[in-house]
Formats: structure tokens, sequence, C-alpha cells
């Protein structure tokens, strides 16, 4: 997540919650896990791929602001209270 809020493409294993945070080739480039050879190969693409490179970069950064930011958190936690909140209410 600080990689693509940096502009900066990660280049990763599927593993862990990774998937869910760097979406394969949109955001970063994800090998499978334990993949030597792809992780080498996604690599070596970002090297001589400069637009490609420029694309996850862009697409990274506004995935980070719209889905990490500090302020989305917050909504989405004040609304995880709110509901929870709700239902506990109800059930008394």
């Amino acid at each position: 997540m600080e990689s693509m809020a940096c502009k900066t493409p990660s280049v990763t294993f599927r593993t862990g919650g990774v998937p869910e945070a760097v979406l394969d080739g949109r955001t970063g480039l994800v090998a499978q896990q334990g993949d030597l050879n792809q992780m080498v190969a996604h690599c070596e693409r970002l090297i001589q791929d400069g637009k490609l490179l420029q694309t996850l970069a862009e697409e990274g950064r506004r995935h980070a602001e719209q889905t990490f930011s500090y302020p989305v958190i917050a909504a989405r936690h004040a609304a995880l209270y709110e509901e929870t909140f709700r239902e506990y209410r109800y059930e008394e």
C-alpha cells in the first residue's frame, strides 16, 4: 500500500492479503506464490515497458487514495460502529 501511495508499482507474490491490496495488472504485478521465474519476468517486464510501469504507478496511486486513505478508512470504521450500535440497540 505504501508503494502504491508513492506511485511505485508493486511486484509481489500471491500470498496472504496481497491480492486484496495489489490488483494484478492494474496496480502492480502478482506472481504465484514461490514462483521466482514469474517474479523475475514481472520485474523485467516493468524495466522494459515504461508505459506499463507508468500506467500501474498512476492506477496504484489512485487505488491507494480511493481505498486506503485515512478519510476512507475513517468513514468505513464510523459506518461499522453505527451499524453495530443499531444492531445492538435493536436486540435490547
